[in-house]
């Protein structure tokens, strides 16, 4: 299997579309939806990347949310809007809403081995999701915060 194939192109192109869809349905100003096109597809691309080159779920999760966060965060200075709107709708792509699915039905049909794998599968990626953007949110307010405080420190000698 190559890396670079039809399957993967499509997959690209309706991230960033299916990300836009989302921020229009979360009423996100349209001069926005380029950056968030943008974002759903290379979050994708980090995580097809990262597991095609051998990540696992939870790998592959957090690599993707990481990138969505630090470049949310970027996005949002950038454009003075709130980096919530970057990072949700850049996550859109990564969501196992099919794997939920599957271990539910799995479930119901009482198919123990299949419902554990896909639980495991889901609960990778969604823990990879929760990492990421909690390391993001520390890393950014623990630079904030010494930001801040450089920013005292310099003006307290003008005082």
């Amino acid at each position: 299997m190559t890396f670079f194939n039809l399957t993967f192109f499509t997959r690209l192109i309706t991230s960033a579309a299916g990300s836009c869809a989302f921020a229009l349905v979360f009423k996100t100003h349209r001069r926005h939806l380029a950056l968030i096109g943008f974002s759903g597809l290379v979050t994708y691309f980090v995580y097809y990347a990262v597991g095609f080159f051998g990540g696992g779920f939870f790998v592959s999760s957090f690599a993707a949310t990481v990138f969505a966060a630090l470049f949310g965060e970027f996005c949002a200075r950038a454009c003075r809007a709130p980096a919530m709107i970057y990072l949700l709708t850049a996550l859109i792509p990564i969501v196992p809403g099919g794997e939920a699915y599957y271990t539910m039905r799995y479930l119901l049909e009482q198919n123990t081995e299949k419902a554990t794998e896909k639980l495991l599968s889901t609960g990778g990626v969604a823990l990879g999701i929760a990492g990421g953007i909690v390391f993001v949110s520390l890393l950014v307010g623990v630079i904030s915060d010494r930001r801040a405080r450089a920013r005292k420190g310099e003006n307290h000698g003008r005082d």
